[in-house]
């Protein structure tokens, strides 16, 4: 199966509820979504599920076990990426 539908999820406490965007092309969909908790992160990845993405990509906010509780929350039915901040860099522009 061809690939063509994505997601993104941020995570901010500063958000109270999800917001979304959507980016599409000739080629793919992408759904980015903001959320403020684990929680509604999980809550969002459902319903994307339920709705056809195939691909699901973590901020690099989420770490160890929120990454799990993702995962566990949609039974590992898609892929689950995570992005990763590189520590040289933010310490040198902090």
């Amino acid at each position: 199966m061809k690939l063509s539908k994505y997601a993104f999820i941020m995570r901010d406490p500063s958000y109270d509820e999800p917001k979304s965007a959507q980016v599409d092309s000739p080629a793919f969909a992408m759904t980015v979504y903001a959320v403020g908790t684990v929680e509604q992160a999980c809550d969002v990845a459902k319903s994307l599920v339920e709705d056809g993405i195939q691909v699901i990509e973590l901020c690099g906010a989420f770490k160890g076990s929120m990454i799990d509780d993702v995962i566990k929350a949609i039974d590992g039915k898609v892929p689950v990426g995570h992005m990763e901040n590189y520590k040289p860099f933010l310490l040198s522009n902090s």
